[in-house]
């Protein structure tokens, strides 16, 4: 590398910038600005201030309620769940009565018939309270997410391409087969009495 004579005065030497130098420069200004016993103060200063924020930052209501909502029940189901490796258990501990009574349905089904092109008519789960029983029913999706059967509700277009229909005799979960499309018609202007909710 050749050095431009014009831009230094006379007997003035180029500064070597090596990256090493420079390095070894701001490790050794480091290590002399502060002893180890200061940067270990500081470090626990700034602990201490970090452990101080979290704490208020977790006293203001909805950061509390998230914090038990989500963590502290996230280690209460841990510690049950760590015991309970069976995973049918873990999903009706975790979603409910809606699961379990969506897979009763499906053993019901699967009792009465197993082909895989059926297309089961759910009823409102207003239809099912008045009834006097507590089943939500879930959307198609999740209905076949529980269980692996096709649903559809009353209030869609598809309903009129159902072949069974659910329903409750008695107090008794009742599948029925749709014989003919006055049978399907007469079901769908019950169902749609209610109204369908998520």
């Amino acid at each position: 590398m050749q050095v431009d004579k014009k831009r230094f005065k006379k007997n003035q030497a180029p500064v070597n910038l090596r990256r090493e130098n420079v390095g070894i420069k701001i490790i050794n200004n480091r290590s002399k600005a502060m002893p180890s016993t200061s940067r270990f103060l500081v470090h626990l200063f700034f602990l201490f201030i970090s452990i101080l924020l979290l704490v208020i930052y977790f006293t203001v209501d909805v950061n509390k309620n998230w914090f038990n909502q989500r963590i502290i029940t996230y280690w209460d189901e841990f510690i049950d769940q760590k015991d309970q490796l069976d995973i049918e258990y873990r999903k009706e501990v975790r979603l409910g009565d809606s699961y379990s009574a969506s897979r009763a349905i499906s053993e019901t089904y699967k009792k009465i018939k197993g082909k895989d092109d059926t297309l089961l008519l759910m009823p409102p789960s207003a239809y099912i309270k008045a009834a006097g029983l507590i089943y939500h029913v879930p959307e198609p999706a999740v209905f076949y997410y529980y269980t692996g059967i096709k649903t559809v509700w009353s209030n869609s277009i598809d309903a009129r391409k159902a072949n069974w229909y659910f329903d409750f005799a008695n107090g008794k979960m009742v599948l029925n087969k749709i014989q003919d499309t006055i049978q399907l018609q007469r079901v769908l202007v019950e169902f749609n009495k209610y109204k369908a909710s998520l």
